[in-house]
């Protein structure tokens, strides 16, 4: 990476931290010391990968703020390692009036997955999600922040386990997922 691309990521980096910080409820999260904000940029590779969160919910009106931040497993062979995903969400993604589209949901749980295994597992060939098992438990009302959390609860072979859920900043449940991933096969 270039050093002018490296800037320009720490910049975006920095101004979602500031932007979660100025939020009363994010800050303890922030500040807890295990966990690691992810400074990948949030943008559409080359090959026309990553496009949802990267281009097509980057408005203002969609999902203007995301931070994702990381915490490794306290063992190495465990699998309790989580993953933090922060979503100011505007109103863009409704269905009904003010109120976030089931599939916009599901999209997330399903993307605080997959970027956990990513970060869980840097040596393994990508995951695919091959099952998604949403419970839908109260409306997300927009605009909001919201936060997903994420853990790996088993693997077996190429096939990974996990379960996420999306809450308020009070710890309220919106969103419960339980999703099974398979690693793609290595290409020699």
């Amino acid at each position: 990476m270039k050093s002018q691309d490296i800037d320009t990521c720490t910049a975006a980096l920095q101004t979602e931290i500031n932007h979660f910080m100025s939020i009363t409820w994010c800050r303890p999260h922030l500040c807890e010391p295990n966990f690691q904000p992810i400074d990948k940029p949030r943008e559409a590779t080359p090959d026309n990968g990553h496009t949802l969160l990267g281009k097509t919910w980057f408005t203002e009106d969609t999902i203007p703020h995301l931070l994702t931040l990381y915490r490794q497993p306290s063992v190495p062979e465990s699998l309790r390692g989580e993953l933090r995903r922060f979503h100011t969400l505007g109103t863009g993604l409704n269905e009904h009036p003010n109120i976030l589209h089931g599939g916009a949901v599901a999209a997330i749980l399903d993307g605080a997955l997959g970027v956990l295994i990513r970060y869980s597992m840097p040596d393994v060939q990508p995951a695919y999600t091959v099952a998604l098992n949403i419970t839908y438990k109260k409306a997300i009302k927009t605009p909001e922040t919201i936060m997903a959390r994420s853990w790996i609860t088993k693997t077996e072979g190429r096939k990974i386990w996990g379960s996420a859920q999306i809450e308020s900043g009070t710890g309220e449940i919106y969103a419960t997922a339980e999703g099974v991933f398979v690693k793609a096969i290595a290409k020699i």
